[in-house]
């Protein structure tokens, strides 16, 4: 009797095992939790910047299951729609460099996944690729996710190991009309993600196909301290044409950007060369981010360097923010604190990461005798 229980319980485990090996393997070789989620009424900044391509066709399945008339409509009127993103935590780890992990070589079709984001680089030469995102009921909801994730990953100057990273984020536009603020956040807990996941580890190359992800009960990130970040105005000096060929360049930035006809009375009248300082009394790091029209009309503040300003790490006080330079119609004596900002995106979701944030504009203080200094060195 004893001997013909074991047997049946033997039995009943080697079915066990026929009928659930696969989602048992995968779910143990994949898996994706949600962490939490922000978003802002812009489309301007993350890593899915380049949306704005001239060639529409080129980028139609960049945001998933987006029709044509969407996207039409994002490129016409961008004000229409805003950004998001979604931060998860992944295992197994995405390591830097396959070579890393003692592979000989990379099998070619994981060359042919990841070399689709070599302009990024790091998916390119990780041994990991999140992608084919999607929300079945994307149209339904006026929410559209990017179409991979993208790695975070924290840097060690410091070493020469690789870096290794358990945190990806992925980005979504989404129509404000259909999703304003309190409707957003509570299809984003209704929403069911699917993904395609490829992982190259130490005994071969996996392949995961449908991976549910689940947003059910995820919170949204708390709000970024932006007290904590302050600017202010040290220095402004007017410059000419004769005296600073900056001058030519800042409006050709302005020209460019925001379609002004240098041939009319558009542009603005004074460029005034600033020395910015900024303080930060937080461990949060920051980018200046591009340059804004100001509160103020027919203004700009242009960051004039081939290259983007550095990263600033707090907590730091006093830096300098160097070749910014303000364009503007007004006299610099009329303009007052409030009517003059700079903007920023945080660097960091947890730790000192590649990605940027949503941006946020922080207002530069601006005093009497700052404005007094500038305008008696006018000519």
């Amino acid at each position: 009797m004893k001997r013909d229980i074991i047997v049946c319980l033997k039995i009943i485990i080697i079915l066990l095992c026929f009928l659930f090996p696969v989602a048992s393997c995968a779910e143990e070789s994949a898996r994706i939790n949600p962490l939490r989620y922000d978003y802002s009424s812009s489309l301007y900044w993350g890593y899915s910047a380049t949306w704005n391509n001239e060639d529409l066709d080129a980028t139609f399945q960049k945001f998933q299951d987006m029709p044509q008339s969407e996207l039409q409509d994002m490129y016409d009127h961008p004000e229409n729609w805003g950004k998001g993103w979604i931060l998860f935590s992944v295992s197994p780890s995405w390591v830097d460099g396959v070579g890393n992990l003692g592979y000989f070589s990379t099998p070619e079709v994981l060359k042919e996944i990841t070399g689709k984001y070599s302009n990024r680089g790091l998916l390119y030469y990780g041994n990991m690729s999140i992608e084919n995102i999607r929300i079945d009921n994307s149209n339904e909801i006026g929410i559209y996710p990017y179409y991979y994730m993208q790695v975070l990953y924290n840097e060690d100057p410091d070493t020469d190991n690789s870096m290794i990273s358990n945190e990806w984020v992925l980005e979504y536009v989404y129509k404000k009309a259909d999703n304003p603020d309190d409707i957003l956040e509570e299809k984003m807990r209704d929403i069911c993600l699917y993904a395609d996941v490829y992982v190259l580890q130490s005994d071969g190359f996996y392949t995961y196909k449908d991976v549910e992800i689940s947003l059910n009960n995820i919170k949204k990130a708390q709000p970024l301290n932006k007290a904590a970040v302050s600017v202010r105005l040290n220095k402004a000096e007017l410059c000419t044409e004769d005296d600073d060929p900056n001058l030519d360049t800042a409006y050709d930035i302005i020209y460019v950007d925001d379609e002004l006809d240098r041939d009319t009375d558009d542009l603005p009248s004074y460029l005034y060369a600033l020395e910015l300082d900024i303080s930060i009394n937080d461990d949060i790091s920051v980018t200046p981010y591009d340059y804004e029209e100001q509160p103020i009309e027919d203004s700009w503040v242009v960051f004039l360097e081939d290259e983007s300003q550095e990263t600033v790490w707090g907590p730091v006080k006093n830096a300098k923010l160097e070749n910014y330079y303000l364009l503007t119609n007004k006299k610099l004596t009329d303009i007052r604190t409030g009517d003059l900002w700079l903007s920023f995106c945080t660097v960091h979701i947890q730790g000192k990461e590649w990605f940027n944030e949503i941006p946020f504009n922080i207002v530069i203080e601006i005093s009497q005798e700052i404005s007094g200094k500038a305008e008696a060195q006018k000519p």
